[in-house]
């Protein structure tokens, strides 16, 4: 479910030039606590096939980078569409008939203190009803008296939600933390989230990957315990690995990642290596998201 991606920021993702005599902000873009904002909707929203809608939400703390500077806000917005285009030309090229459409792009602002990716996705969920359910998000204790602060960021999301009635929400963060989905097949509204980090949204096809959990994929075989009879595992070859895949440790491996999911019937050529199939008979994360798309499709129903 949590994913722990390469630390590198994503080039496109630059710190805006600030003039001397301009006074540094306390917040960001000077937002009022708890404000949303539209920063852009689709101009016609009309139902098409094989599409599921995504929302994204990014957070005030978010036009921080971990250096503290203040990153282009523009630039942050572009890479959001950037991450579904990338993710949909996965889709194409990996023999997946499903595509995402990104229906609107809200600014969401919490006051301080600004909390980690895993948090936000808990305040998103609601409070874990038990410790293995919270071992099971991989999330750390929730503070008692942050409980309000929770709530709020939760109501505000389930507004929004209402609003847009997508059937996937891209939350973006801050930049601490690591990408999570909201669960692993997810059937419900509720748990149809991916919370990626602002730094992360072009970094090693960070969003696509928590999108394919939510479709039921999962990491390579080498890298989870393995259902018995699913396929629905990434691929790690000599020179790359697919999407859903990690570097392995035994035997260990450290390839890149290929923008491919993982499929036995797709060849990949790096332009380096003899071509290789994407897949084999453990490793089919494109019949996964093909076979669980009406799932997704219908989750907003």
């Amino acid at each position: 479910m949590g994913c722990c991606f390469g630390r590198t920021r994503a080039q496109r993702l630059r710190p805006i030039e600030v003039e001397d005599e301009q006074p540094p902000l306390e917040q960001p873009w000077v937002t009022e606590e708890w404000e949303t904002r539209t920063m852009w909707t689709l101009d016609e929203r009309a139902d098409a096939e094989n599409v599921f809608d995504i929302l994204a939400v990014f957070t005030s703390d978010g036009a921080f980078m971990e250096s503290d500077d203040r990153i282009d806000q523009d630039q942050l917005l572009q890479n959001i569409h950037d991450c579904i285009q990338e993710m949909n030309e996965a889709f194409l090229h990996s023999g997946i008939t499903v595509r995402g459409r990104l229906v609107a792009i809200e600014r969401f602002s919490p006051p301080p203190p600004f909390i980690t990716t895993s948090m936000y996705r808990d305040a998103l969920l609601g409070e874990p009803e038990n410790q293995e359910e919270r071992r099971r998000r991989r999330q750390e204790p929730i503070p008692t008296d942050m409980d309000t602060y929770y709530g709020t960021i939760r109501n505000t999301y389930l507004t929004l939600r209402e609003r847009y009635r997508p059937h996937v929400l891209l939350f973006v963060s801050g930049n601490i933390g690591d990408p999570i989905s909201g669960g692993i097949g997810v059937t419900n509204w509720d748990e149809s989230i991916a919370v990626v980090p602002a730094a992360k949204l072009l970094d090693e096809h960070a969003p696509a990957h928590e999108v394919g959990h939510l479709f039921g994929c999962e990491h390579n075989r080498e890298a989870v315990i393995v259902r018995t009879g699913a396929s629905c595992y990434g691929y790690i070859a000599d020179h790359w690995r697919t999407i859903m895949a990690y570097n392995t440790t035994s035997p260990q491996r450290r390839v890149p990642i290929i923008g491919r999911f993982s499929n036995p019937d797709v060849t990949y050529d790096d332009g380096e290596h003899p071509p290789h199939v994407t897949g084999d008979a453990g490793a089919n994360n494109a019949a996964q998201i093909n076979t669980f798309a009406p799932t997704i499709l219908g989750i907003r129903d």
